[in-house]
């Protein structure tokens, strides 16, 4: 059903005939899936080369989300996935990402330079893939680079490559007679004032001698967050991953507005960083790295008391352009007690249960570039839902 003539946009409640159909040779395609608990993007940047973003995993199949999609619509990842990138280590953005790296057997893994201290390696040592505490983002980063070693071989070693501020990742180069367009993929962050606050913040994280393992906490604001723009021609897609405005010229997206190595191409398509929090929303972004209203969306957040998108950051995202979708409502919690002696159990192991309130969805875009820009057509899958009606 048309929802927008405008805004091109579609609804499709159940799986169909349109929806599980791979993007033709030249359609660019962006997917964002979220949640279960977390979110991922999935890219297909033309004539069937794929590139992962993060990982989430599907409540009813505990797989992960993206590697499912593709196979729905008939794509080997094993091939087609040429990069699988963590923007960063807290568990609502690797859930899975082990599992979905083992499938894309002919992918690169690409983490952020801050995930190459020796902090972060400790860190991962002490919280590895046989600790007793419950699956967390190190523990899943311990996993991927297992499969590196077993990828390698005697005289071949296998490393991760390393995201960091003005790095391409990435790039199709295209040869005169070609129809594709030039295409690369950027690491816009984290700067190297970032990656120094990230080692700080992870040194103390690192358990001491005869301490007692907790879980490995969030930290905040996100200094390592891997920011990426993608150029397709000369229009781009900007996925801001978590990074936050830290209030320092050298860090977070101040450092990125001022830096004078990122492209310049404006974005059509923006994933609007962690979940639509203000403390990641700043307005230079919006009028120097973004198209007049481009196609935005994000994936809520929903775990204990923390709802994202507030009412407030929907009117303020929405102020900005008119074409804001999110992959699902945050749903309200429901009260569930546990035997006292449970409950103690896990506060002694520093274990805290989340329960996901949210029903996962899908927003996708597909295009084709035409004229020096993508001409999107969005379809809402599952839960998704356009950002305007998420509260009503």
């Amino acid at each position: 059903m048309r929802l927008n003539e405008k805004q091109n946009i579609s609804r499709k409640q159940l799986p169909g005939n349109n929806d599980y159909l791979a993007p033709e040779q030249d359609e660019i395609e962006v997917s964002l899936f979220g949640p279960g608990y977390g979110e991922s993007v999935l890219l297909h940047i033309g004539y069937n080369q794929w590139v992962i973003v993060d990982s989430c995993i599907e409540p009813v199949s505990e797989f992960p989300a993206p590697i499912s999609y593709l196979r729905r619509i008939n794509v080997d990842p094993a091939i087609a996935v040429k990069q699988i990138i963590a923007t960063h280590w807290h568990d609502d953005h690797v859930r899975g990402l082990a599992e979905a790296f083992k499938e894309c057997k002919s992918a690169e893994f690409v983490c952020s330079v801050a995930q190459t201290t020796k902090e972060f390696f400790t860190l991962v040592a002490a919280y590895g893939a046989r600790s007793m505490i419950e699956s967390t983002g190190v523990k899943e980063f311990s996993e991927i680079l297992e499969i590196l070693r077993n990828r390698g071989t005697k005289n071949k070693f296998i490393s991760p490559k390393f995201a960091v501020e003005g790095r391409c990742l990435w790039q199709r180069n295209t040869k005169p007679g070609d129809q594709s367009q030039p295409c690369a993929i950027y690491a816009l962050s984290p700067s190297d004032a970032s990656v120094l606050l990230a080692q700080i913040g992870l040194s103390k994280l690192i358990p001491q001698v005869g301490e007692t393992k907790k879980r490995v906490p969030s930290l905040g604001p996100n200094h390592s967050s891997v920011v990426l723009l993608v150029t397709i021609g000369q229009d781009s897609i900007l996925l801001g991953a978590d990074l936050e405005e830290t209030g320092n010229s050298n860090t977070g997206w101040m450092a990125i507005i001022n830096s004078g190595t990122r492209p310049k191409e404006k974005a059509s398509f923006f994933k609007i960083p962690h979940h639509g929090s203000v403390t990641a929303d700043n307005l230079q972004v919006w009028s120097l790295m973004l198209r007049s209203k481009p196609i935005s969306s994000l994936t809520p957040f929903a775990t204990g008391k923390v709802f994202l998108p507030t009412k407030d950051d929907v009117v303020r995202i929405c102020n900005n352009t008119d074409k804001a979708f999110a992959t699902s409502i945050p749903k309200h919690p429901k009260s569930r007690s546990r035997p006292k002696m449970v409950e103690k159990q896990l506060k002694e192991m520093g274990i805290k249960l989340r329960s996901v309130y949210c029903s996962p969805g899908q927003v996708r875009a597909r295009g084709r570039y035409i004229d020096e820009k993508i001409n999107w057509t969005v379809q809402l899958l599952g839960g998704a839902i356009e950002l305007k009606d998420i509260y009503h």
